[in-house]
């Protein structure tokens, strides 16, 4: 199955109803609750196995701040512990939209362009239970 991609940004007045755009609106949500800045867009790809949401210029001004000043491993060492925090807020957004069971959320970041990734792998559904 084969899903078209959904976006959410700070103007966009997405689908109460679209699961894709939800999860891209509620994700940026969640960052600008705890991390005090959203990124300015977010973009939702799926298919049956995942879920992968593209954020377009996620850093705040603090981590701007370390990557214009050389410390971009200082950043990274700081967004890789944010991940392991924000992920489990985000995996029950996924849930929640799609109604499947997430089994795996993996995150990056890349300095120069400023983007990030989240990958959200369901469980499979073939698989026995245990």
């Amino acid at each position: 199955m084969s899903v078209q991609p959904h976006a959410a940004d700070d103007s966009a007045d997405v689908g109460r109803g679209d699961p894709l755009g939800n999860i891209a609106r509620r994700v940026v949500q969640l960052q600008k609750e705890y991390l005090g800045k959203g990124p300015t867009k977010a973009r939702v790809h799926a298919n049956d196995e995942m879920v992968v949401v593209l954020l377009r210029e996620p850093f705040t001004v603090a981590e701007q701040t370390l990557a214009a000043n050389g410390q971009v491993e200082a950043l990274v060492a700081e967004r890789r512990a944010l991940h392991k925090v924000m992920n489990e807020l985000y995996k029950p957004v996924v849930e929640e939209e799609l109604g499947r069971k997430v089994a795996a959320v993996m995150s990056s970041n890349h300095v120069a362009p400023d983007l990030a990734v989240k990958i959200f792998v369901f469980e499979d559904e073939d698989a026995p239970p245990g």
